[in-house]
């Protein structure tokens, strides 16, 4: 959050609040592929509780050695970690959605107007009897 310890505290704690919703919620929903992505709040959500700790080693309420190892807990999940983690994530679910023969769903695509969006209707040579409307 990069304001103060407090504030990456309090989002902090929110943050990894959500991993229990999501992770049930991945539970029940079938393929344990998404266990990772699931987690991703988790990752995040002790990220910015280490940032805290960073914010009080700045200021000298932490000893030295405590915020050094958060800085380095901080620099290792910042920097290998979660861009090999999110990536890895999105591959592992899309390999598991195909291996179960269940993709995801395509979306659905609107229907063509075959004049537009004019009102007038071709086939007819007339006025459509319905508003057409930018959707």
């Amino acid at each position: 959050m990069c304001w103060s310890a407090q504030a990456d505290a309090v989002v902090g704690g929110a943050v990894a609040g959500v991993v229990v919703a999501s992770l049930v919620r991945a539970r029940r929903s079938g393929p344990p592929q998404r266990l990772l992505l699931a987690a991703l709040p988790l990752v995040l959500g002790v990220h910015q509780l280490i940032e805290a700790l960073l914010w009080l080693g700045t200021d000298g309420e932490l000893p030295s050695a405590v915020a050094g190892a958060a800085r380095t807990a901080w620099a290792a999940i910042a920097l290998p970690l979660l861009p090999v983690l999110v990536p890895t994530g999105v591959v592992v679910r899309g390999s598991g959605a195909q291996a179960s023969g269940r993709a995801e769903p395509a979306p659905r695509a609107r229907p063509a107007h075959p004049a537009g969006r004019s009102g007038l209707d071709p086939a007819r040579g007339r006025r459509r009897p319905y508003p057409v409307t930018a959707c």
